[in-house]
């Protein structure tokens, strides 16, 4: 039997080198960038979410850790398509998960419990999301 430490390290490394939701995202209606002044991390995410409150797509640049840059590119794979509504109680509830509340069943943030010094990195990519979606609240989709 696997240690379940051991599969939450490769779905990080794994999802930390995965470059399809990597860069700009010229049709965005929304992007933010949220720095870590602890690890030095700074995840930008930039969204576009159509007329009727969907997320159409997401991209993301990031400059730091594997846990920022994995959860980032799992996050898009998320909330891409989903409501806006769906995805706002998502953010809600994923600083909860890293403590280990796995109300959102996402592995990539119940996987932190352990590791309390490295709960910021993976909550970055989702209040960068936040910023977006409320940055782009004041645009037209």
């Amino acid at each position: 039997m696997t240690d379940p430490t051991t599969l939450y390290r490769q779905l990080i490394i794994e999802n930390s080198k995965c470059t399809t939701h990597v860069g700009p995202l010229p049709s965005a209606t929304g992007s933010a960038t949220l720095h870590n002044p602890l690890c030095g991390d700074t995840v930008t995410l930039h969204v576009q979410v159509d007329e009727s409150g969907v997320v159409l797509a997401a991209r993301f640049e990031a400059f730091g850790c594997a846990i920022a840059k994995a959860v980032a590119s799992l996050m898009i794979e998320h909330v891409t398509g989903q409501p806006i509504e769906r995805v706002k109680s998502w953010i809600e509830r994923s600083h909860a998960a890293v403590q280990g509340d796995d109300q959102l069943g996402f592995a990539e943030l119940t996987g932190m419990a352990h590791l309390p010094a490295r709960q910021r990195c993976a909550t970055l990519p989702w209040d960068a999301l936040a910023a977006a979606l409320d940055e782009g609240a004041g645009h037209d989709a």
